[in-house]
């Protein structure tokens, strides 16, 4: 907190959060909002395969398991 330039100790500790929508209060449900975008065209697609980052994940952490 000492190196924060605007804290506020009454409202910073879990405003983040709420912000956020990841708060344990709160519903962040109806902040996801379809606005007609369109994977790959008017959103852009991913940049990794994710099938292939999980196996090279799951991969590496059996390797350092094993050490």
């Amino acid at each position: 907190m000492l190196a924060l330039v605007d804290a506020d100790p009454e409202s910073n500790p879990a405003n983040w959060q709420r912000v956020a929508g990841s708060g344990a209060d709160v519903a962040p449900y109806f902040r996801v909002k379809g606005a007609g975008e369109e994977l790959g065209t008017t959103y852009p697609g991913p940049i990794i395969d994710h099938r292939a980052g999980r196996e090279r994940a799951l991969k590496a952490c059996a390797k350092v398991r094993a050490m």
